[in-house]
């Protein structure tokens, strides 16, 4: 189900895919629905639309919106739930995004961790067999993150999947270099714009 009317050209979508139940995420997983926004990326040079952002939606009971940080954080202890949402959701953004644009699509590294560390794992196979997707990786928390983040973006480079780090600069997440150094596109924090008198800040970016 398809609706257009979203605010500022951002659309909405909600795909039925059957459900499995399981893990202490019993309403999440056992869901025959889950929702996706696409939100426009739009060219500074001509104000065209440039690609879209796929972000994962999801509701309550009552029909409430849960915030997404707070759903993936709660999966994290639950690696097979968390890869099996995350399949879920990237089926949905793949398979009603708009054509013609490139697709960024937000994926957690553990999430591509717990699929398997072999050539048939399934969300290197269902994002990397198409063009005009974009894998982007959130800046890390910490060390670790890191390396994880780098093991990922490896697999999917090797399937020439395009890269982007997303909200670089934002508070509270550490940058590494070595992830920085392997992406083609990098996406601002927004906080950014809030900073726009520091002029250390400005001199940074």
């Amino acid at each position: 189900m398809r609706d257009d009317a979203g605010e500022a050209g951002v659309m909405t979508v909600v795909c039925r895919i059957p459900g499995t139940g399981g893990g202490d995420l019993d309403w999440i997983l056992s869901r025959p629905e889950y929702g996706v926004e696409y939100q426009p990326l739009v060219s500074l040079a001509d104000g065209t639309v440039a690609g879209f952002e796929a972000l994962t939606r999801f509701r309550d009971p009552f029909g409430r919106p849960l915030p997404p940080d707070r759903v993936f954080e709660a999966l994290h202890a639950f690696p097979a739930d968390l890869f099996t949402v995350e399949y879920r959701a990237k089926q949905c953004q793949i398979a009603h995004a708009p054509a013609g644009v490139p697709l960024y699509l937000n994926i957690d590294p553990d999430a591509v961790l717990a699929g398997g560390d072999g050539p048939d794992n399934p969300l290197l196979a269902l994002v990397g067999d198409g063009v005009g997707r974009v894998v982007e990786i959130t800046e890390n928390l910490s060390l670790s993150d890191a390396r994880i983040s780098l093991a990922m973006l490896a697999r999917f480079r090797d399937r020439r999947v395009r890269l982007a780090l997303d909200d670089l600069g934002a508070r509270d997440t550490l940058t590494s270099f070595e992830v920085l150094a392997r992406v083609d596109d990098v996406k601002l924090a927004r906080d950014w714009l809030d900073r726009r008198d520091d002029l250390a800040q400005m001199a940074l970016l």
